[in-house]
Protein backbone atom coordinates (compact mmCIF):
# COMPACT_ATOMS: atom_id res chain seq x y z
CA UNK A 1 0.00 0.00 0.00
CA UNK A 2 0.79 3.16 -0.95
CA UNK A 3 1.58 6.17 1.76
CA UNK A 4 -1.38 7.97 0.58
CA UNK A 5 -3.72 4.87 0.60
CA UNK A 6 -2.66 4.65 4.47
CA UNK A 7 -3.36 8.33 4.84
CA UNK A 8 -7.26 7.42 3.30
CA UNK A 9 -7.83 4.67 5.87
CA UNK A 10 -6.27 6.11 8.82
CA UNK A 11 -8.36 9.58 8.33
CA UNK A 12 -11.30 7.44 7.62
CA UNK A 13 -10.48 5.37 11.03
CA UNK A 14 -9.90 8.86 12.65
CA UNK A 15 -13.70 10.51 11.05
CA UNK A 16 -15.35 6.96 12.29
CA UNK A 17 -13.79 7.51 16.18
CA UNK A 18 -14.88 11.08 16.50
CA UNK A 19 -18.34 10.23 15.02
CA UNK A 20 -18.44 6.89 17.98
CA UNK A 21 -16.99 9.50 20.56
CA UNK A 22 -19.52 12.25 19.76
CA UNK A 23 -22.28 8.95 20.15
CA UNK A 24 -20.98 8.02 23.31
CA UNK A 25 -20.52 11.78 24.87
CA UNK A 26 -24.33 12.38 23.94
CA UNK A 27 -25.32 8.46 25.22
CA UNK A 28 -23.19 9.40 28.47
CA UNK A 29 -24.90 12.38 29.00
CA UNK A 30 -28.51 11.16 28.66
CA UNK A 31 -27.35 8.18 30.78
CA UNK A 32 -26.44 10.67 33.63
CA UNK A 33 -29.70 12.45 33.34
CA UNK A 34 -31.58 9.33 33.84
CA UNK A 35 -29.21 8.53 36.75
CA UNK A 36 -29.94 11.79 38.49
CA UNK A 37 -33.98 11.20 37.65
CA UNK A 38 -33.74 7.82 39.93
CA UNK A 39 -31.41 8.82 42.50
CA UNK A 40 -34.55 12.27 43.19
CA UNK A 41 -36.93 8.97 43.10
CA UNK A 42 -35.08 7.22 45.50
CA UNK A 43 -34.32 10.25 47.66
CA UNK A 44 -37.92 10.85 47.32
CA UNK A 45 -39.13 7.14 48.43
CA UNK A 46 -36.31 6.68 50.97
CA UNK A 47 -38.06 9.90 52.25
CA UNK A 48 -41.59 8.31 52.33
CA UNK A 49 -40.08 4.89 53.76
CA UNK A 50 -39.13 7.19 56.51
CA UNK A 51 -41.76 8.69 57.46
CA UNK A 52 -44.24 6.30 57.40
CA UNK A 53 -41.79 3.92 59.50
CA UNK A 54 -42.16 6.89 61.88
CA UNK A 55 -45.88 6.75 61.19
CA UNK A 56 -46.15 2.84 62.15
CA UNK A 57 -43.75 3.04 65.20
CA UNK A 58 -45.91 5.66 66.69
CA UNK A 59 -49.30 4.24 66.27
CA UNK A 60 -47.97 1.07 68.10
CA UNK A 61 -50.36 -1.15 66.94
CA UNK A 62 -53.29 1.02 68.11
CA UNK A 63 -56.50 0.52 65.98
CA UNK A 64 -57.06 3.61 63.24
CA UNK A 65 -60.15 5.54 63.43
CA UNK A 66 -62.33 5.58 60.55
CA UNK A 67 -62.03 8.88 59.31
CA UNK A 68 -58.49 9.89 58.30
CA UNK A 69 -56.14 8.11 60.60
CA UNK A 70 -53.33 10.45 60.28
CA UNK A 71 -55.34 12.96 62.36
CA UNK A 72 -55.50 11.70 65.78
CA UNK A 73 -51.92 9.96 65.67
CA UNK A 74 -50.17 12.94 64.41
CA UNK A 75 -52.50 15.49 66.57
CA UNK A 76 -51.25 13.30 69.75
CA UNK A 77 -47.51 13.06 69.04
CA UNK A 78 -46.85 16.48 66.99
CA UNK A 79 -45.64 14.33 64.37
CA UNK A 80 -46.59 15.33 60.30
CA UNK A 81 -45.35 13.48 57.39
CA UNK A 82 -44.35 16.15 54.97
CA UNK A 83 -43.41 16.08 51.38
CA UNK A 84 -41.86 18.48 48.97
CA UNK A 85 -43.70 19.45 46.02
CA UNK A 86 -40.52 17.53 44.15
CA UNK A 87 -41.29 14.34 46.08
CA UNK A 88 -45.10 14.05 45.55
CA UNK A 89 -44.29 14.79 41.94
CA UNK A 90 -41.69 11.90 41.56
CA UNK A 91 -43.62 9.52 43.50
CA UNK A 92 -47.14 10.38 41.30
CA UNK A 93 -45.12 10.73 37.62
CA UNK A 94 -41.49 8.78 38.25
CA UNK A 95 -41.00 8.83 34.77
CA UNK A 96 -41.62 12.59 35.12
CA UNK A 97 -44.71 14.72 33.87
CA UNK A 98 -46.69 14.06 30.98
CA UNK A 99 -47.01 15.90 27.85
CA UNK A 100 -49.45 19.21 28.20
CA UNK A 101 -53.40 18.38 27.30
CA UNK A 102 -52.42 14.58 28.54
CA UNK A 103 -54.99 14.27 31.25
CA UNK A 104 -53.40 13.20 34.74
Amino acid sequence: MSDQENNIIYTEALQAARREELELDQEIAQLSKLLGQLEARKSAVDDVCKSLGRWVELSGGESLHEDDPFDPLFESEGETIRLSEEEVSLIAYPDGLPPEGTPR
